[in-house]
C-alpha cells in the first residue's frame, strides 16, 4: 500500500517498503534511494506546514516550536489536553488526582487551580489584581431590584484616617488622639474609633472633621443624614445629644447637638473645653 503521509508508516520498519509510492524495499534499484529521500523530504514539509496532519503524536520530551493551533475539541478523561471549538475557543482539559487544572509559575509554585471534579477557581498564592480602576467583579447575574444604576464591585480598602477638627470659620484643634479605621466596600464607608483634643489653637465656627472619602450627592437635607456619637463634654450640659451630620458632596462631617426641646444646633468651640474625647461610628455612601 502506498504511503501518502507521515501517519501512513508503520512503526515496524520492515512493513516500511515504500515512501511515495517510491521503493525501498529489499533489492530496491540504487536510482530510488535518492528519490525515496526527496519523497520523504516533502512528507516532512507538509507536516509542518499543516498540509498533512498526525492522529497521534507521542512525544516524550520537550516540544519547542511556533504557534499551535489547535483544531478539535477535548473529551472527558483526556489526561491533558488543548482543544478549540468555534463555540468554545480555546479549551484546556485535563484529570488529576487533586486537580484537573493547575497553573503554576516559574518557581513551581501553584497560582490557579481547578480541583479534580470540581467547576470552582481559586487563586493558591498571590491575589487577584484587578489592575484597571473602575473594574471589578460584576455581580449583574444576581441583579432583581428595579432602578439599580450598578452591581459592580470596583473597590475595596482598608486603612487609617488620621483626624482633624476644624472650625468652619478658622483654626483648628491640636490633637492628642487622632486615629480612626475605616473599610470602603463599593461605595460604603465605615469609620470608627476614637478621639481627642489636646488643645485648641484659635478654632471659631462650627466644628467639623474631615472624612477619607468625599460624600454621595444626597436628595434631603443634611440634617436627615445624623450619627449619633458619644461625646465626653466635660460638663457642658448645654449638649445633650451630639451627633455629625453630612452633606452632599462634602469631605468633612460637622458636630451638632439636639436640644432637649428637639431643636438642632451646631457645636462650636465655644461649646467645649480644650481638651474633650469623642466616639465615632459613622456609615456613609461614598460619591
Amino acid at each position: 500500500m502506498a504511503k501518502d503521509t507521515i501517519s501512513q508508516y508503520s512503526k515496524t520498519a520492515g512493513s516500511n517498503t515504500d515512501i511515495q509510492s517510491v521503493s525501498i524495499a529489499e533489492g530496491m534499484a540504487p536510482s530510488d534511494v535518492n528519490n525515496a529521500m526527496r519523497e520523504l523530504m516533502v512528507d516532512l514539509a507538509s507536516l509542518c506546514d499543516g498540509t498533512q496532519s498526525l492522529t497521534t503524536l507521542d512525544v516524550t520530551g520537550d516540544i519547542t516550536g511556533g504557534t499551535l493551533n489547535a483544531d478539535g475539541d477535548t473529551s472527558a478523561g483526556d489526561n491533558a489536553a488543548v482543544g478549540y471549538t468555534a463555540g468554545e475557543g480555546l479549551i484546556l482539559t485535563g484529570q488529576g488526582s487533586t486537580n484537573d487544572i493547575t497553573i503554576k509559575n516559574d518557581a513551581d509554585a501553584d497560582v490557579i487551580t481547578i480541583a479534580t471534579g470540581g467547576t470552582d477557581v481559586e487563586i493558591s498564592t498571590g491575589n487577584l489584581v484587578i489592575g484597571t480602576s473602575g473594574k471589578g467583579i460584576d455581580f449583574s447575574a444576581t441583579a432583581d431590584a428595579t432602578g439599580m444604576a450598578s452591581e459592580l464591585l470596583d473597590d475595596y480598602e482598608e486603612g487609617y484616617l488620621t483626624a482633624t477638627l476644624s472650625g468652619n470659620t478658622s483654626g483648628n484643634f491640636v490633637m492628642d488622639s487622632a486615629t480612626l479605621a475605616y473599610t470602603k466596600v463599593g461605595r460604603v464607608v465605615h469609620l470608627q474609633g476614637f478621639i481627642s483634643t489636646l488643645s485648641d489653637s484659635s478654632t471659631s465656627g462650627q466644628i467639623t472633621m474631615n472624612l477619607p472619602f468625599t460624600t454621595a450627592s444626597l436628595t434631603q437635607d443634611a440634617d436627615n443624614h445624623k450619627f449619633m456619637i458619644h461625646m465626653d463634654n466635660h460638663g457642658d450640659a448645654g449638649i445633650e445629644n451630639p451627633y455629625l451630620t453630612i452633606s452632599s458632596g462634602q469631605a468633612v462631617a460637622w458636630f451638632a447637638n439636639v436640644t432637649d426641646a428637639g431643636t438642632s444646633e451646631g457645636i462650636d468651640q465655644t461649646r467645649v473645653d480644650a481638651a474633650w474625647r469623642t466616639n465615632i461610628n459613622l456609615t456613609y455612601i461614598a460619591a
